[in-house]
This record gives C-alpha cells, sequence and structure tokens, in this order.
C-alpha cells in the first residue's frame, strides 16, 4: 500500500485543479478561523500535506496524518 501511495503522491500536487481548490480552502480557513502563532492545526486525510504546507505560515504548530 505505501508503494501504490508513493506513487500517485509523486505527481498529486502537480494537477493545477487539485492546487486551485487547495488554494482556495485554505484562504476560505484563513477567512473565518483566527490563526497565529498559538494556533495548533491538526490536518486528518492530509494525503500530501498541501493543505498544511498552505496554513503553516500563519500556525504555530501542525500535524498532519492520513489512514
Amino acid at each position: 500500500m505505501a508503494t501504490d501511495f508513493d506513487a500517485a503522491a509523486a505527481t498529486w500536487d502537480d494537477d493545477p485543479v487539485r492546487r486551485a481548490r487547495t488554494e482556495a480552502l485554505a484562504e476560505a480557513v484563513r477567512a473565518v478561523v483566527a490563526l497565529g502563532p498559538a494556533t495548533a492545526v491538526l490536518e486528518y486525510g492530509a494525503g500530501t500535506g498541501l493543505l498544511s504546507h498552505r496554513l503553516a505560515p500563519y500556525v504555530g504548530a501542525i500535524t498532519v496524518a492520513d489512514a
């Protein structure tokens, strides 16, 4: 299973539709959630962590997990 994920993940973030969707989601989160250096985020179902990368500059800590 890890090999399948690694193969898919290698180019997963290259898709411009996924990148645009993730950026829109990150903007929506930033618009409604007060983020700052004391904010700790858990992204579950993180996949490649693309969303966490977009939120990282705005929070103190991020934990990512996936099944």
